[in-house]
């Protein structure tokens, strides 16, 4: 008899340390992930830890937690399940989610983990999307970084976010942002109550609501753009568990614009490296035109990609911390065979596609051959080719306007600050057999968190360690690309009514920061050491 008491004690102890989470409604195309698979969602299935749930356009899921708790999980959403019960800890990877929690004991907790914040839940009713803003909607809840270092309280009727400089930050809700969320939600807020996963009614009529006011309150367009990107990223990490790694960044660029950086190192299979540095501006765009040449794009949210793809000609190990020994082992025999390297805005694009020659091989040039084994490359603008062979031998050349032959570039050298910018000489594109002649407009800027040029006296006068003053700057590119219209007269670029853009959003800017580099470097830093004296005593 002491030893049923025993156990039935232990049962009821344990209970609390569980939770029923469950879909309770869905609409449009919703997947879980487990078992290390994807499988579609279904109303009422139960959800464990580890488990993920993911959303895709125009779709949506809400989740009842013990029958009184609710998460809405918005279209473009992924959210990963880290533990139920007294601890209840969810993660959520990219999009935006809702969250109703009923006012919990003492002894229970209840976190959302974004990539740059966590919110920790007393009771409360809150939005929080991935970019790491919060929105308050009844009772408090604590917010802090990403590490959980540093945290503020959030009221009700409050916006909590992460200023360029990184700091915790809180501000009234205007009635206009309150108004937003009420339209942006309120179509789908009352479905999946009792957790039944029955439909109620007008439903569909309902969820044709929640999509219409959607579109009509979001940019949705390129913030879709952003959440298909991370996705898929996403996608390729979960099957491929190795040598992955992840950084994010939330700073200003140099025309005051706040961008987030989400940078990812991935193996879709194991002889291929791909790295996505992705740079998103959820605002209006701005462009601060500092070398005068002007903007002629739209000025909505943005969605800017550098894609590096390399294949190589044998497979890699599995850990990243295994490749300097593998590497310095095979010598010159591990080569890769093609490399792909993209810059997009989601509708212009620059390409350069590398595929490894033997030496005698067909070169670049028409006639020529590579004199070793070597990457052939070949690039593209918005689908044109670039022509290789278009030099001073060609005859057109001939009626070109000097100054569209040389290079033009300035920099802040003299100052010591950190820009420059180029204008390339004039060059021909080709599709098929209609040809174009363009000219590629380059500015660059070394910055800090805060959108500030860097001076040269930044990394002299500072004792600070060279880790965390790379955790503060970023490098940005911005890329125009101009079409020449009247190549025997000169224009100068900045004459858009001469030389119109090719780019339909005007330009490419790109924000890069060092952290993904950073990262591989901490990780390779003890076994650089060890194969170097392996070397020494060699």
């Amino acid at each position: 008899m002491k030893k049923l008491l025993l156990v039935m004690a232990c049962l009821t102890l344990a209970l609390p340390l569980f939770a029923e989470l469950k879909i309770s409604y869905f609409s449009g195309t919703v997947e879980v992930f487990r078992n290390d698979q994807w499988q579609d969602a279904a109303k009422g299935m139960s959800l464990a830890v580890n488990d993920k749930v993911k959303t895709y356009d125009a779709s949506f899921a809400v989740l009842v937690m013990d029958n009184n708790s609710r998460i809405w999980v918005k279209e473009d959403s992924e959210m990963h399940i880290i533990s139920i019960g007294n601890e209840s800890y969810f993660d959520l990877f990219f999009g935006k989610i809702r969250a109703k929690v009923e006012k919990l004991k003492s002894n229970k907790k209840f976190k959302i983990k974004t990539p740059v914040s966590v919110a920790s839940i007393r009771g409360t009713e809150l939005i929080t999307s991935a970019e790491g803003e919060l929105a308050v909607l009844e009772g408090n809840v604590a917010y802090s970084d990403v590490n959980e270092q540093n945290a503020i309280d959030v009221a009700q009727g409050f916006l909590g976010m992460i200023d360029a400089a990184g700091k915790l930050m809180a501000q009234q809700l205007t009635p206009e942002q309150l108004n937003a969320i009420q339209v942006e939600w309120e179509a789908i807020k009352d479905l999946g109550k009792g957790g039944d996963g029955q439909k109620t009614e007008n439903q569909d009529e309902q969820k044709d609501t929640a999509k219409t006011d959607t579109l009509r309150q979001e940019l949705r367009d390129l913030v879709n753009e952003v959440k298909v990107q991370i996705g898929e990223a996403r996608e390729l990490t979960n099957e491929i568990k190795e040598a992955d790694l992840s950084t994010g960044r939330t700073l200003r660029d140099v025309h005051g614009n706040l961008v987030r950086v989400e940078q990812n190192m991935l193996r879709p299979d194991r002889s291929t490296i791909q790295i996505l540095n992705i740079t998103k501006r959820p605002e209006g765009y701005n462009y601060s035109n500092k070398t005068g040449w002007g903007y002629n794009g739209p000025a909505g949210s943005r969605l800017d990609v550098v894609d590096v793809k390399m294949k190589m000609n044998m497979p890699l190990p599995e850990q990243i911390t295994e490749w300097p020994s593998f590497i310095n082992s095979k010598g010159d025999s591990l080569h890769p065979e093609t490399v792909l390297f993209r810059i997009s805005n989601q509708t212009d694009e620059i390409s350069n596609i590398g595929v490894w020659k033997l030496k005698g091989q067909p070169a670049e040039k028409t006639g020529d051959v590579t004199s070793e084994d070597r990457l052939v490359f070949t690039g593209t603008i918005n689908g044109w080719t670039i022509d290789p062979n278009y030099t001073d031998t060609d005859p057109k050349y001939a009626n070109v306007a000097d100054q569209y032959k040389r290079t033009e570039s300035a920099d802040g050298s003299d100052s010591g600050d950190l820009w420059g910018w180029g204008v390339s000489p004039q060059f021909r594109i080709y599709k098929g057999s209609q040809e174009k002649f363009v000219r590629l407009g380059t500015e660059g800027y070394g910055i800090n968190n805060d959108g500030t040029i860097l001076n040269l006296n930044n990394f002299t006068n500072t004792s600070d360690n060279p880790f965390n003053v790379l955790k503060t700057i970023a490098g940005e590119q911005i890329t125009f690309c101009r079409e020449i219209t009247d190549s025997s007269n000169y224009y100068g670029f900045a004459d858009t009514a001469h030389n119109p853009d090719l780019f339909a959003k005007g330009n490419l800017d790109l924000i890069f920061t060092p952290d993904l580099i950073i990262a591989v470097a901490q990780k390779l830093a003890n076994q650089i050491s060890n194969l170097q004296k392996t070397n020494d005593t060699n």
